[in-house]
């Protein structure tokens, strides 16, 4: 049968076949392991090869190009729509201050500027008269109106609320 030894005798393991059989699990992970690195290193060639000569794949983009643009891009449009809003804030902050000054809910208005940006920044409450009503008593001091705003009563709230829809 099998005979337990205390020591490896190296010479006996390489000269028995019988012996070489954990080498198999040995070869078989160099194999793989090189087989690996082949494959990641001819990557493009490999597919290229696979794909019918008359369709052009290029190497891949940099990743460095290709965020460096996007970045660029979305900062030119980001920057674009911050001019419009900025332009627009100015625009609403002048008509309410010239144009609208002798309408009763003007005196509810601590900060103009502030109560005019913002709503600039955000569209949720267009179309929706209560959520603009919530908007401004939920942050009332902190938005550009003051506590007067309770006291107005529902045509002056709509005449509000129609004033800021079309400048904004």
């Amino acid at each position: 049968m099998y005979k337990y030894e205390d020591e490896i005798d190296f010479k006996d393991v390489l000269t028995n076949p019988r012996r070489w059989f954990g080498l198999y699990y040995l070869l078989l992970i160099v194999g793989i392991v090189l087989g690996g690195i082949y494959f990641l290193k001819n990557i493009n060639n490999i597919y290229m090869n696979s794909v019918n000569n008359s369709v052009f794949m290029p190497d891949s983009v940099d990743i460095d190009e290709s965020s460096a643009f996007m970045i660029e891009t979305a900062s030119k449009d980001i920057f674009a729509s911050n001019v419009d809003k900025a332009a627009t804030i100015r625009s609403a902050v002048y008509d309410i201050e010239k144009m609208y000054s002798d309408k009763n809910w003007y005196a509810t208005i601590a900060d103009t500027e502030k109560a005019v940006t913002s709503f600039a920044n955000s569209n949720v409450w267009k179309g929706n008269k209560e959520l603009f009503t919530k908007l401004i008593i939920s942050n009332i001091g902190h938005n550009g109106f003051n506590s007067n705003y309770t006291e107005l009563n529902n045509v002056e709230v709509d005449e509000l609320y129609n004033t800021f829809l079309v400048l904004l």
